[in-house]
């Protein structure tokens, strides 16, 4: 499968506008390849700051708490009981990303070569998640096809968020209104491409995840760091988490699948890419002297 792409490359300075839609890259325009510094904006908390003191003192369109508030009609009363609990993704302020074009050749165009799905939630929601038993905690790090790539939910520092590990599956712990990114790590010595979703919507376009669409191009031995939803050459949309109601899904009437983050990775047509668990664990457990005593010779042999 073949794309004209897009680069990660400089920064640039956005002002902080107010909340819209993400822009509908078509999809045939779209591998995005990091060029080594995550994109980033120049102050985040000034940014923060600035969105999070508009004309009627909000954040994400809940309006401040006042001293003197009256007591809950019951239409709010009514609304807080039906609202979903639990944690989904919100746009955000505007963070500087720059891209460009570049090109890249699928191996495959049916299956990822590897699949990451990180579910997240806040710290009720995890424990709601673990029917009570034991949660063994640890980091949000997915290693994939063993370990040459990782997927990750970091903080705004970049650090990896505390995760709980459930039936197998990795459910990260947020906090309302915390920023955070989605971290691929390419350990490999080939480039790579990743289809990323956000709450079962792609990060480029903002519309229903797919594998079939293009993604980020990553350089071997590189790290990318998705900041946002795109909504246009020059910026992305911050993910923070927020309220399910006031999730980008929801405003889109999609938010059946919030709470995952989904990443697809494939490898360049005619790389090198066949690192699976069983051949690392085979050639990690080679044994340089597999028999320790001569074997009989075979049937038949006559002795003298």
């Amino acid at each position: 499968m073949n794309s004209r792409a897009l680069v990660l490359g400089f920064l640039v300075s956005l002002s902080v506008t107010g909340c819209g839609h993400a822009s509908h890259a078509p999809d045939s325009a779209a591998s995005l390849r990091n060029s080594g510094s995550a994109p980033s904006v120049a102050s985040s908390k000034g940014a923060a700051s600035a969105y999070e003191s508009g004309p009627t003192g909000t954040y994400g369109g809940a309006a401040a708490a006042s001293p003197a508030a009256s007591p809950p009609a019951a239409d709010d009363l009514a609304r807080a009981e039906s609202e979903r609990p639990g944690l989904g993704t919100s746009w955000g302020e505007a963070v500087s990303s720059q891209v460009t074009s570049t090109s890249f050749y699928r191996q495959s165009d049916g299956s990822p070569d590897a699949l990451a799905s990180l579910f997240y939630n806040d710290e009720a929601g995890v424990n709601a998640m673990s029917h009570g038993r034991y949660v063994d905690y640890g980091d949000s790090v997915v290693p994939l096809v063993g370990g040459r790539v990782t997927v990750s939910i970091v903080d705004a520092n970049g650090s990896p968020l505390r995760a709980a590990h459930l039936d197998g599956r990795t459910v990260t712990v947020g906090s309302d209104g915390d920023r955070y990114m989605v971290r691929i790590d390419n350990r490999s010595p080939v480039r790579v491409e990743a289809v990323a979703t956000v709450d079962g919507l792609d990060v480029i376009d903002g519309s229903d995840g797919s594998m079939h669409k293009r993604g980020y191009v990553i350089a071997p031995y590189d790290t990318l760091d998705i900041a946002g939803f795109r909504e246009s050459e020059g910026s992305v949309r911050a993910f923070r988490f927020g309220s399910v109601s006031d999730s980008y899904a929801a405003q889109r009437g999609k938010d059946r699948n919030v709470g995952v983050v989904g990443v697809a990775v494939f490898r360049e047509r005619g790389s090198d890419f066949r690192w699976s668990p069983e051949e690392l664990d085979r050639r990690e457990t080679a044994d340089p002297f597999p028999s320790h005593f001569a074997p009989p010779p075979p049937s038949g042999y006559r002795y003298r």
